[in-house]
């Protein structure tokens, strides 16, 4: 597995975007950006990030 992945595993960086946070989640997330371009049925599948954006 790639750094990247396990970044993303990790929820150091956004799964869609790869945008990276200040701090790690501990689990998958989603930029703000990324949720906020999904539909309300896209959005049931993934986590919105609570850390900010570097």
């Amino acid at each position: 597995m790639g750094q990247i992945a396990k970044d993303i595993i990790k929820g150091r960086c956004c799964q869609l975007c790869c945008v990276y946070f200040k701090e790690e989640h501990g689990y998958p997330v989603v930029c703000k950006d990324c949720y906020s371009d999904m539909d309300k049925e896209e959005k049931k599948n993934y986590q919105l990030a609570k850390h900010k954006e570097l």
